[in-house]
């Protein structure tokens, strides 16, 4: 099984949440579907 897709090392110190997207990823539509999930789930 390839750790590719993991998002972080349990029992490791630093360095393991970090973002993996590049700007070109965040589209219009994306960003506006993350606003309106922001707003429905007060965060």
């Amino acid at each position: 099984m390839s750790n590719e897709a993991r998002m972080n090392h349990p029992s490791t110190l630093g360095g393991n949440w970090q973002w993996r997207y590049t700007p070109a990823m965040l589209t219009d539509a994306l960003d506006a579907r993350l606003r309106e999930l922001t707003v429905i789930y007060d965060r």
